[in-house]
């Protein structure tokens, strides 16, 4: 089920789950400091009648980290390079968060092999987020509202997200490092031009929830910048609580890959 590909030295682990050939593959991208397990925990066992493949980026889960920062463009080769390994193309992309930066930069720069694309808790410019929370990423000694609390990861999750690392990792002790370098990355993300947006030729679904990063109105706007997009707001959900919402994802994704045939 998991296995290592390498790429420029980087050993990336890749499941697969599934084995139905007939239709086109799954590819999902996890978010920051997430995993395969932690991420799609909820919603891949739900798409396993297809074939699934899961990919833990540089840095998470059981691949190593590089000296090198994080960037869009590495991400990109990374996981075009693993789609290329397994003689990938025309694949449904699925990127929560910072994996929704590698889905839609694949789309832009190897779109060979996107046939669909899905944007999760996703903005476009570093403006299209929280207000409160966009301050609080520019002065680490702003103290959050309790209206920000809310809607940031708990203590649980980040819990749970470094034994996971702990447990997973080439390097056990370098979660704090990885954490850092990760907010530097999406932090300092400069986002996709509208230019960039139009030329995106997959059918995409734009998701939010109504208590995410991401303003509702903002995700708005990333879907009508795309030729092709439809959006999704979910109701009582932030930024991390959306990838427990599987039974309500499943059908609007197999909605829109259905119509693509």
């Amino acid at each position: 089920m998991g296995r290592y590909l390498n790429v420029d030295g980087l050993d990336i682990y890749v499941e697969e789950h599934g084995s139905d050939r007939s239709q086109p593959p799954v590819v999902l991208l996890h978010g920051a400091l997430f995993a395969i397990e932690t991420a799609w925990g909820d919603l891949l066992p739900r798409l396993a009648d297809r074939r699934v493949i899961a990919i833990e980026a540089q840095g998470h889960g059981h691949t190593a980290d590089r000296a090198a920062a994080f960037s869009e463009a590495q991400m990109v080769a990374d996981t075009a390079a693993v789609l290329d390994q397994l003689g990938i193309a025309g694949a449904d992309l699925v990127g929560h968060s910072m994996g929704a930066i590698t889905a839609g930069g694949l789309a832009m720069r190897r779109p060979d092999l996107v046939r669909s694309l899905t944007l999760i808790g996703r903005n476009f410019s570093p403006e299209g987020t929280v207000p409160e929370l966009l301050e609080m990423q520019r002065d680490p000694q702003h103290v959050p509202s309790p209206e920000l609390i809310a809607i940031l990861p708990t203590q649980v999750e980040f819990g749970a997200w470094a034994e996971h690392y702990q447990r997973t990792a080439p390097d056990p002790t370098a979660f704090q490092e990885v954490a850092m370098k990760v907010q530097m990355y999406v932090g300092g993300w400069p986002g996709w031009s509208r230019e960039q947006l139009a030329d995106v030729k997959a059918p995409a679904l734009v998701v939010v929830g109504d208590h995410d990063f991401v303003p509702p109105a903002h995700a708005a706007e990333l879907a009508a910048l795309l030729p092709d997009a439809q959006l999704a707001i979910l109701p009582g959900t932030t930024h991390t609580s959306i990838l427990e919402r599987g039974a309500w994802l499943e059908p609007m994704l197999r909605a829109r890959w259905d119509k693509l045939g």
